[in-house]
């Protein structure tokens, strides 16, 4: 766990890391005044559009009754008016026939003078009738043609500039949803121009040469060359008939992939070398080695251990801080005994003097 938090303070040494951090820092940012912008939206234009378009409803909804009654006023008198016609058309040809048939009685010489007196006098309640009735009908279509007139000069005309008004008003009420709209954000406008610029500058300050020299500084091993590898001469063959040995015995020993024969130290062929160690270099001493990180590679030991002196170097300058507080406080206190007792910092010196002395000795 150590090494791995160790090498994630590393990884936030890079350039593409820490500018990637304030990237999303500045987008959290960004995201907040989008948010802002929604918010005002929410509290301002909303309630705002939801009160005009309820009253511009109710306007709307009164506008088109008046004109659904000035309408059903109109045809109402178009209505008496076309009545009042059918009627005094029938009333005149009913006046018209019992006048033809008084005409037909008349010259008949066969009729009796009742019969005709009767045909007579039905033609003349046929005729006053029919002129009732047209009265009537001068009198509807009159009344017509003043409801006619009235509704194409007057309620029509009041009607539909009354509904433009309505209009004329929802759509100024539509200009000012959206300049409020437009003004939450404009007002936000220069934060987010200036997270933008934070963003860039952000992105401007990766260094591709820096991280990889990082790189290459972190995961440095300090291991020295290795020398050219050398030929090793196994000998001939043949030897092992010629040398005198038991012939089971170099059977045995050719199982196991060692020829004692072949070396002049009697070793027997040396151990592959690691793939790191063909690349790098070094050995196995360094496995085991002694001490803090040890088992890391000789550059890589030196930085850690650098930076321990680093840290250990920052608790003694904070340990020797503290003291010549403490100290000042001492005197403080024996200079004016009321403000403290000067004995009790005795104790805190003494560690502190401890903690320097275990430090320098480090």
């Amino acid at each position: 766990m150590g090494r791995k938090k160790e090498d994630e303070e590393a990884t936030k040494n890079y350039t593409y890391v820490r500018s990637f951090a304030n990237l999303l820092s500045e987008l959290e940012l960004l995201a907040g005044q989008h948010e802002v912008v929604g918010e005002r939206i929410r509290k301002e234009v909303v309630p705002y559009v939801a009160t005009r378009a309820g009253l511009h409803r109710s306007q709307r909804k009164q506008c088109l009754a008046d004109l659904q009654t000035i309408n059903a006023n109109l045809t109402c008198a178009m209505e008496h008016l076309f009545k009042a016609q059918k009627h005094y058309g029938k009333t005149f040809k009913e006046a018209e026939a019992a006048y033809l048939k008084y005409a037909k009685a008349d010259k008949n010489m066969e009729i009796s003078r009742l019969d005709l007196d009767k045909a007579k006098n039905n033609a003349q309640i046929r005729r006053n009738i029919s002129e009732e009735a047209k009265n009537a009908y001068a009198h509807a279509l009159q009344s017509a043609n003043d409801a006619q007139n009235a509704h194409y000069s007057q309620f029509l005309p009041e009607a539909l500039t009354r509904m433009r008004a309505i209009d004329l008003e929802r759509i100024n009420d539509t200009k000012i949803a959206m300049e409020l709209c437009i003004a939450s954000e404009a007002d936000v406008r220069p934060i987010i121009a200036r997270c933008h610029e934070d963003m860039r500058k952000a992105v401007e300050q990766i260094d591709a040469v820096k991280d990889t020299a990082m790189v290459v500084e972190q995961f440095k091993t300090g291991y020295l060359q290795p020398p050219p590898l050398q030929f090793e001469d196994l000998g001939r063959p043949d030897s092992c008939l010629t040398s005198g040995k038991d012939l089971s015995q170099v059977d045995t020993t050719l199982k196991k992939g060692v020829l004692s024969g072949g070396r002049k130290d009697g070793k027997g062929v040396s151990r592959k070398q690691s793939m790191h160690q063909k690349f790098f270099g070094g050995s196995d001493r360094y496995k085991d080695g002694n001490g803090d990180y040890g088992q890391l590679p000789p550059q890589q030991r030196i930085r850690r251990l650098q930076a321990k002196v680093a840290d250990l170097e920052k608790e003694k300058e904070k340990c020797q801080q503290s003291k010549e507080g403490l100290i000042r406080m001492k005197q403080v206190y024996t200079n004016n005994p009321k403000m403290g007792n000067a004995a009790d910092c005795e104790t805190q010196l003494c560690q502190y003097e401890k903690e320097l002395s275990l430090s320098t000795n480090k």
